[in-house]
């Protein structure tokens, strides 16, 4: 039915088919994203005009009961994560990729049985269209809870087995964990320590197993005592690696699962006196953008984590707009950044 030219209850999918592209496309069109071709753009924008559509991104969204809105489930006890670079440039990249499709991003605490029910009820009210939910907070019920509502979500992070049949993305930390403890193995450490949270948490876990893995293969035995877990800030790793300092004195090397742990860990070797890196090396997995001004620069591996928010928002918007059924899984490259605390002389 017409009134004033205006075709009543018009959508974006209406548009879509007249134009011969996906709802998604034309969405990006009407949100002036850069990564539509301007043929593309053209013929929508002259579906539109030629058909009258005006959106109302409010009736819209009322109507197709979409919120535009994605969910980004946080921890907020874990205080640490607001201190870690990690977490701000997973954000960065997952931000501007949602905003292109036309999304906003809402921050979810997940930290009490309260805020665990907001969430649910989020969901249910549909007040989000997606979410963006870390592994290492994921389960078994929560997997229930979004396939009984067949509700979108991407996991950011690669989920312990059991946790079949998901979305998820994730950095290549078996990879990280075999570069870092190999590139020490080569500058000729040999009693090689490594540092990090617990092992419930995959990434972890997969960087440890990226050591085990390394030194087996060069004919090195792990020794367990090297291995320190359950470390989650700065002054925990301060304070364990002047313990085990104290224990071992014939270690020359550690790998740090993260900055805050390696900054930890740095400050006490450098009060033992040890020189790094002519006694001493130390690694750590990615870096703040402070790094540059630390005394040594810490040996890293760059973990593209603005790729691994990319990516995160690429997979939902797909999930969310074209309902694609296949899971996806995506793991983005990582490499090795020598720096001076592991460059010997010679």
């Amino acid at each position: 039915m017409h009134k004033g030219g205006i075709i009543l209850n018009l959508t974006i999918r209406d548009v879509a088919k007249v134009a011969d592209v996906s709802p998604s496309t034309v969405s990006r069109v009407l949100n002036n994203s850069s990564r539509i071709s301007d043929p593309t753009k053209k013929r929508v924008l002259k579906v539109i005009k030629e058909l009258n559509y005006h959106p109302n991104n409010l009736a819209r969204n009322f109507a197709n009961q979409n919120s535009k809105m994605i969910g980004l489930i946080e921890d907020l006890n874990e205080v640490e994560a607001f201190n870690n670079i990690y977490f701000y440039k997973v954000i960065l990249g997952l931000e501007k990729t949602i905003y292109e499709y036309g999304y906003n991003l809402m921050f979810i605490n997940y930290n009490n049985r309260e805020n665990k029910e907001i969430f649910k009820k989020l969901i249910m009210e549909k007040r989000v269209d997606g979410i963006i939910f870390p592994s290492f907070l994921f389960n078994k019920n929560i997997l229930s809870f979004f396939k009984k509502k067949n509700f979108p979500f991407v996991l950011l992070g690669e989920p312990f087995e059991g946790i079949n049949k998901v979305n998820w993305v994730d950095v290549d930390n078996k990879l990280a964990g075999e570069l870092v403890t190999q590139h020490l193995i080569d500058k000729g450490y040999r009693k090689i320590a490594f540092i990090g949270p617990s092992f419930k948490v995959n990434f972890a876990y997969k960087r440890f197993l990226g050591y085990k893995e390394t030194l087996a293969k060069n004919d090195f035995e792990m020794n367990s005592k090297y291995v320190l877990t359950d470390i989650n800030t700065e002054k925990s790793a301060y304070i364990t690696m002047n313990n085990v300092l104290e224990k071992h004195n014939e270690l020359d090397a550690v790998i740090c699962v993260n900055n805050l742990i390696a900054y930890g860990a740095l400050k006490a070797i450098k009060e033992k006196g040890l020189d790094i890196p002519e006694n001493f090396g130390i690694v750590t997995f990615d870096k703040y953008p402070l790094a540059n001004y630390l005394e040594p620069k810490l040996t890293t591996v760059d973990l593209d984590l603005i790729a691994l928010g990319v990516e995160a928002g690429k997979t939902l918007v797909q999930s969310i707009e074209n309902n694609i059924s296949k899971k996806q899984h995506t793991i983005i490259n990582t490499s090795l950044v020598e720096e001076e605390s592991t460059l010997r002389k010679g």
